[in-house]
């Protein structure tokens, strides 16, 4: 009994990995993370708990095991046509369906074996001694069961053991030839992925951190021929917590459990303080980084009892924006927030709109959009935003229906910018941090920069244009230059910031900016003087 208590858990990826060589035609959208046990449909509850145990069957006897075990996961073996008779949505397990083929014989057999290797290799490793010599042997049966050839150096980046795979295979002799590079590529050694091109062939580093202690601190590196599996991963991660107990050495600097991207959301929310080191941990662990422009959106229902299906939602919200975007559900809603560097129209509101139209019915949703920001702080205002536009977004489609009647239809994406001169008159919607906030980080303000910066006058062709309603024969008059230079220039911007000044609520905000910009002079007069040469009071004497 004691023996099983020992059974490690093995990762859902890790059981898709030992899968291999099967075909899996599909997979449950729900599963476990973690598995315990492997058995057939006869399996007696008492050592594992059902949820922690997969059954292997036929796909005819699906309805039998499902009514005598209905939390464990199913790995069901089908023909074609028995895979397309099985809806999944029927049943309260999760499936996975196997294609049968010979690959598929003796599956059972194959994957309780996989189990007791890894519980063979974890009790080796904790019952190995402590030396150079068993940490080598613990690396080389761990490298085995990955497919992996592991390094492990000390904090001077010096090799304390190898554990090859073969010492002979190209895949050694390359690494070996090229360590320094790859360690000058990995120093840091924080969960980076390095891809070795070379020839006609690349080879991947993973690195880890096993401790960043002064007198404790080990790395270690898993080098692979092909680009690792999310199982490899899974497994590569236990390796190191194996070796890290037997080092007494903690796994890096922080539980990545309390640096994930739920705890750095909640807490920026909700205005707790956060060091700049604990943010570089967040920013490690979640892969945000802090060097970037932001926008928070979020998927709103249009009516509460709405179904949405979240599992969905946030594996597209995760991928949106070439996978610029940290996703989590908080409060019961889907939020997104995406980054970009020095790429202004990323975050436009037509480029979101564009990647998720076909997600989401705008009869039934719609996406509210912060401003977009600078520093990942300030994510607590933008949140602040967003709940601003939800409350004046009826008001949005009121004006909408007004103007162009039963013609107007649902739009999906509602912007901050749409809401903000509906709350700017109501005097208690916004304090002062926020009406600070919300005017900071404008199109114009980079607009002026670039002016300032390059000697150019966009930001006085842009106010022109808007100001004779887009006409650009009258503003070419007005300004003395060409009316294709005035087009080129709009045109520019509009590109440049995802921007459409046909419609409206651009230009409003753009003259809304204007106005507060105008404002400003009497309180920043250097901010004049860069750009037309004089003060504000020297502006007013010529007048």
């Amino acid at each position: 009994m004691s023996a099983w208590n020992w059974m490690p858990c093995i990762s859902y990826d890790m059981l898709i990995d030992a899968l291999k060589p099967c075909s899996v035609i599909s997979e449950p959208m729900d599963h476990p993370k973690r598995l315990r046990w492997i058995s057939s449909f006869n399996w007696r509850q008492g050592l594992f708990k059902e949820r922690e145990v997969a059954l292997v069957c036929k796909a005819e006897a699906v309805p039998q095991i499902s009514k005598r075990h209905s939390q464990a996961l199913l790995v069901a073996i089908a023909t074609a046509e028995e895979a397309a008779q099985i809806d999944q949505g029927s049943y309260p397990n999760p499936i996975i369906l196997v294609q049968d083929d010979p690959h598929s014989s003796g599956l059972l057999q194959r994957l309780q074996n996989y189990f007791l290797s890894i519980q063979e290799w974890q009790m080796n490793v904790i019952t190995q001694p402590i030396s150079i010599e068993s940490i080598s042997r613990t690396l080389q049966a761990s490298g085995f069961l990955l497919n992996a050839a592991l390094f492990l150096y000390d904090r001077d980046l010096k090799p304390i053991a190898r554990g090859w795979l073969n010492t002979a295979s190209p895949l050694a002799k390359d690494y070996a030839r090229r360590e320094r590079e790859v360690l000058n590529n990995v120093a840091v050694f924080r969960n980076r992925s390095l891809e070795l091109r070379g020839g006609k062939t690349s080879s991947f580093v993973e690195a880890r951190t096993l401790s960043l202690s002064s007198d404790s601190t080990r790395y270690l590196c898993a080098v692979f021929e092909d680009e690792p599996t999310r199982g490899q991963l899974d497994f590569l991660n236990m390796v190191v917590k194996q070796l890290s107990d037997r080092l007494g050495a903690k796994t890096g600097r922080f539980e990545p459990s309390k640096y994930s991207a739920y705890a750095l959301f909640d807490n920026l929310v909700q205005g707790r303080y956060i060091g700049a080191g604990q943010l570089e941990d967040y920013s490690e662990n979640t892969h945000l980084p802090l060097d970037a422009e932001y926008r928070l959106i979020c998927i709103k229902r249009r009516k509460p009892d709405t179904a949405l299906d979240l599992a969905e939602l946030m594996g597209s919200l995760h991928s949106i924006n070439s996978g610029m975007s940290m996703a989590v559900v908080y409060e019961g809603e889907a939020y997104a927030l995406l980054y970009s560097k020095d790429l202004d129209s990323r975050l436009s509101n037509q480029a979101i709109e564009d990647q998720l139209k076909d997600l989401l019915d705008p009869e039934q949703f719609y996406i509210a959009l912060s401003q977009v920001f600078k520093d990942v702080l300030n994510l607590r205002l933008a949140f602040k935003q967003i709940q601003l536009v939800e409350r004046y977004r009826t008001r949005i489609d009121f004006e909408a229906h007004f103007v162009v009647s039963s013609e107007a239809e649902p739009h999906l994406c509602y912007s901050f910018e749409e809401a903000l001169r509906f709350a700017i008159v109501s005097a208690d919607e916004m304090d002062q941090e926020l009406r600070d906030f919300s005017f900071s980080h404008t199109v114009l303000e980079k607009i002026l920069e670039d002016d300032v910066a390059h000697g150019s006058n966009d930001a006085q062709i842009l106010a022109c244009y808007i100001y004779h309603e887009r006409k650009a024969t009258l503003v070419a008059e007005k300004l003395n230059i060409h009316r294709n230079t005035v087009l080129y220039r709009i045109d520019k911007i509009e590109n440049r910031f995802g921007l459409n000044l046909d419609e409206g609520w651009a230009r409003m905000r753009i003259m809304l900016d204007m106005a507060i910009y105008y404002a400003s002079f009497k309180h920043n007069p250097e901010a004049l003087k860069k750009l037309i040469g004089c003060d504000f009071s020297e502006f007013i004497a010529t007048r």
